[in-house]
């Protein structure tokens, strides 16, 4: 899998060094420009990137990428600061809800934020 992210000599040196790759991920956003060198220069058939890169490319370039045969996927990315609460710590939380506890009470149980479980349990409540 090749990975395109920093300045125009940096992706066209990745790509240079990778030339039989098949899965790409972008980045950033790409010019035409390195568009056409990835593809002149590379084996591409799928190409994955983020909602918000997927969305500055024109319908023409996606057009253009899907009459060659290159799948254009957008990947939903978490972006910020990780949770600090596992998934399982979650779905305990959650089990523990639903046997009739305060968040509070859970919280404590738990040792976490009252706060960040209403939070991450989206309970719209006044808190």
């Amino acid at each position: 899998m090749l990975i395109l992210k920093g300045t125009r000599k940096e992706i066209k040196e990745t790509i240079d060094n990778s030339s039989n790759e098949r899965i790409v991920v972008i980045k950033v956003k790409p010019s035409s420009y390195i568009l056409a060198y990835l593809l002149n220069n590379t084996k591409v058939d799928t190409i994955y990137c983020s909602k918000g890169i997927y969305d500055t490319l024109s319908l023409k370039v996606i057009k253009v990428l899907r009459r060659m045969n290159v799948n254009v996927i957008k990947r939903n990315l978490k972006r910020g600061r990780p949770y600090k609460l596992s998934e399982s710590t979650i779905e305990r939380a959650k089990k523990l809800k639903e046997t009739g506890m305060s968040v509070r009470e859970i919280a404590k149980k738990l040792e976490v934020s009252w706060r960040t479980l209403y939070y991450r349990l989206e309970i719209r409540q006044n808190i």
